[in-house]
């Protein structure tokens, strides 16, 4: 199945460092946000698509965003690539 993917071994670290070096920027720019958006002081596509795409940083409950478990599962696994997500990501997700 990794091959259907393309997957390279080689390619895995230097992934894994990008996506954490986008967790923390994104952690720094909400910290540093007076108005509560990601841009500008209106809700933007940028907010809609941060809500999604954060449900693989960590998934919300079920009751607020239902999927099979398997998908669930997989999404729950990545904390362990990448460690505990800061809190001001999920908070910003969740508020």
């Amino acid at each position: 199945m990794l091959q259907d993917y393309l997957y390279d071994q080689a390619a895995v670290e230097p992934a894994r460092q990008r996506i954490l070096a986008l967790m923390d920027y994104l952690t720094k720019h909400i910290n540093k946000s007076k108005s509560g958006y990601l841009v500008g002081s209106n809700l933007t596509a940028a907010d809609i698509y941060y809500a999604y795409i954060s449900n693989v940083i960590r998934p919300q409950p079920h009751e607020l965003n239902p999927m099979p478990q398997g998908l669930r599962t997989s999404y729950e696994m990545l904390e362990k690539l990448f460690g505990k997500a800061p809190s001001v990501l999920i908070d910003f997700r969740d508020r």
